[in-house]
C-alpha cells in the first residue's frame, strides 16, 4: 500500500496508515497486512494474562518459558482442553525423581514448584553442567540478592 494516502477505517479517516496504526495502537505492518487480507481490525485491548497452576503470567510466552515449554505446545494443549497438571508436563523431565536440600521430590516439576523456580532458568543451569541441587541453590541465591 502506498504511503501518505488517506485511509478510512471503521468510518474514521486518517491521513496515513502510520497515523491510523498509532491511533488504533496497532503495529503498522500488522495493520497493513490486515487491510490487504481483509482480516478484521480488532483494535480492542485484550487481557493477555494467563493463570496456570496458581501462577499468573503477563502472557502465554512468559508462561511457556516458566514451565520449559514451547509457546505453540502450551497453546495447543490449552486449546485442546487438557487438565492443568497434564498441560505443564515437560516430557524431558517427566518421571525423574530428584533430591534437593535433603528433600525427595517425585518429579522435577514438583521440586520446581516447591522452590518457585522457573523451569527455563533451571534448564539453563542443568545444560551448563550443574546438578539439580546446585541449580536450585543458584536460583535461590540470585533471588535473595535481588530482594
Amino acid at each position: 500500500m502506498p504511503k501518505n494516502h488517506s485511509v478510512t477505517i471503521n468510518g474514521q479517516t486518517y491521513t496515513s496508515i502510520s497515523q491510523a496504526a498509532r491511533s488504533l495502537d496497532v503495529v503498522r505492518n500488522t495493520l497493513v497486512s490486515r487491510l490487504k487480507s481483509a482480516l478484521p481490525l480488532c483494535t480492542q485491548k485484550v487481557d493477555t494474562k494467563i493463570t496456570l497452576c496458581g501462577q499468573t503470567f503477563d502472557n502465554l510466552s512468559q508462561c511457556a518459558r516458566f514451565f520449559g515449554l514451547k509457546r505453540a505446545t502450551l497453546k495447543s494443549r490449552i486449546d485442546a482442553g487438557w487438565p492443568e497438571e497434564r498441560i505443564i508436563v515437560n516430557k524431558k523431565f517427566a518421571g525423574k525423581s530428584v533430591v534437593v536440600m535433603g528433600k525427595r521430590f517425585s518429579k522435577v516439576s514438583e521440586m520446581l514448584a516447591h522452590f518457585n523456580a522457573p523451569q527455563e532458568r533451571y534448564n539453563e543451569y542443568i545444560k551448563l553442567g550443574l546438578n539439580p541441587e546446585q541449580a536450585i541453590e543458584v536460583i535461590i541465591d540470585k533471588r535473595k540478592r535481588v530482594a
